[in-house]
């Protein structure tokens, strides 16, 4: 009875070890993608900034006119 209680818990622990392992890498691939994302936020941010406001005010300056 007892050892057949320990074997169970074993089995339970490396369902649990998979489990973890599983979570680690879905955490490490979801950090990759957050950094991705980071990058192409600035890329667009620096795009926004130094082209198309730009040329938004020289519309706006042309039509002022």
């Amino acid at each position: 009875m007892i050892q057949s209680d320990v074997s169970g818990l074993k089995t339970d622990v490396t369902d649990l070890k998979t489990d973890v392992a599983d979570l680690k890498t879905d955490v490490a691939d979801l950090k990759t993608d957050v950094a991705d994302l980071k990058a192409r936020v600035t890329k667009i941010e620096i795009t926004q900034e130094n082209v198309i406001l730009p040329q938004l005010q020289t519309l706006a300056e042309g039509q002022a006119n």
